[in-house]
């Protein structure tokens, strides 16, 4: 548990490319960075960090608030970077 908020804190620092590097670092990594339920949560923790969601109205929240796990969907993921399409 603590091992996943630390690797989470890396991948908001260090932004999406820090699932590979940290996939490759150990074994404990990997099965924790390759978790879905890890991934969502990553990628929440970064939304909610870029988006202040009360200034939206709730079809914006309820279009946007979604987890895509596709090509093309992650973009830096990194703190203060976000795509323009939730701008």
């Amino acid at each position: 548990l603590v091992l996943e908020a630390v690797l989470l804190e890396v991948i908001l620092t260090e932004g999406d490319a820090a699932y590979l590097s940290l996939a490759l670092t150990c074994k404990h990594f990997i099965t924790i960075v390759s978790d879905p339920v890890f991934r969502k949560k990553a990628h929440f923790a970064w939304l909610d960090g870029e988006i202040h969601w009360s200034r939206f109205s709730a079809t914006f929240k309820s279009e946007h608030g979604l987890y895509k796990d596709c090509v093309g969907f992650t973009g830096k993921g990194r703190r203060g970077k976000y795509p323009r399409y939730y701008s």
